[in-house]
C-alpha cells in the first residue's frame, strides 16, 4: 500500500534513521533520507518532498534552522515540516519553529503510530491550505 507522499527524512543516528525509514516505508510511504539539514537542503532541491520529517539537534544545520529556511524559500515555503525530538516544545528554538506555518512537532518515545498521523494530519492541513489558495 503506497500513500502519496514522499517524506525526506532527517537524522544524524544512524540507527533511528533506519527505523524511521523502514516504519514509514511499511506505512505506505516513499522515504529519502539525509543525516544533517545541509545535505536534506540538497534532497529537497534534488527530490521536491511532500513532507520533512526532521531531528532538531545535528551537526551542519538543526532541524529548525532548516524549518527557517524552507519558509524563506519561494520554491519550498509550502512545504510541511515535522520536528522530531526528544526536546520540550517550549524550548525557544523549537517555540520560534513552531510559531511558522505548517510547522508541527511530535516527541521522540511516542509510539510510531503517532508519528504517522501526525504526519497525515500534517499533508492533510497543507493539502487544504494549498487548496484554498486556489479557490
Amino acid at each position: 500500500m503506497e500513500k502519496l507522499g514522499r517524506i525526506l527524512v532527517v537524522e544524524d543516528a544512524p540507527a533511528i534513521a533506519d527505523v524511521l525509514h523502514g516504519y514509514l516505508t511499511l506505512a505506505g510511504y516513499q522515504v529519502i533520507s539525509a543525516s544533517d539539514g545541509l545535505t536534506a537542503l540538497a534532497r529537497i532541491a534534488d527530490s521536491n518532498p511532500d513532507l520533512v520529517l526532521t531531528d532538531v539537534l545535528m551537526p551542519n544545520l538543526s532541524g529548525t534552522e532548516l524549518a527557517h529556511r524552507l519558509r524563506g524559500s519561494s520554491d519550498h515555503s509550502r512545504t510541511p515540516v515535522l520536528l522530531f525530538t526528544g526536546l520540550p516544545a517550549d524550548n525557544p528554538d523549537i517555540a520560534g519553529a513552531l510559531s511558522l506555518p505548517l510547522v508541527r512537532m511530535v516527541q521522540k518515545g511516542n509510539p510510531f503510530r503517532l508519528l504517522v498521523q501526525a504526519i497525515d494530519d500534517l499533508l492533510t492541513e497543507a493539502a487544504a491550505q494549498d487548496h484554498s489558495l486556489v479557490t
